[in-house]
C-alpha cells in the first residue's frame, strides 16, 4: 500500500510583523464614523512575502492617547498637533497608525 505524508507543515510561513495605513483616498473629518475596513493591514511573512489581511474581524484595535472616538464610534475632534493613535494587533503582532482628522 502506498501512503503519502505531508511533512511541509513546518514550512508554513508565519507572520513576522504587521504594518498599517489608511486605504487610498480615505480621509476623516469630525463626525465621521471610524471603519476598520478603511485600514489596510499587511503582514510580512517569514518567507519574505507580504499578505494583506482580509478578515477584518480578526484584527484587534483600539484608540489610545489624547484623542479617542466618542461613544458612538465617531471622531469627536479635529487634530491639530496630535493625531488619533490607533493600536492594531493581528496574529500576535502589533503596530500603530496615526490618523489625522479634519475639521
Amino acid at each position: 500500500a502506498l501512503t503519502a505524508c505531508n511533512n511541509d507543515k513546518d514550512n508554513v510561513p508565519t507572520v513576522e510583523s504587521i504594518s498599517a495605513k489608511l486605504a487610498k483616498d480615505v480621509s476623516y473629518s469630525v463626525g465621521d464614523t471610524f471603519d476598520i475596513e478603511d485600514v489596510v493591514v499587511t503582514c510580512k511573512m517569514s518567507d519574505g512575502t507580504s499578505k494583506a489581511v482580509t478578515t477584518f474581524a480578526a484584527i484587534e484595535y483600539s484608540f489610545a492617547g489624547e484623542n479617542v472616538l466618542d461613544e458612538s464610534g465617531k471622531f469627536a475632534a479635529a487634530t491639530t498637533d496630535t493625531p488619533y493613535t490607533l493600536n492594531l494587533s493581528f496574529a500576535g503582532k502589533t503596530t500603530t497608525l496615526s490618523i489625522a482628522v479634519g475639521a
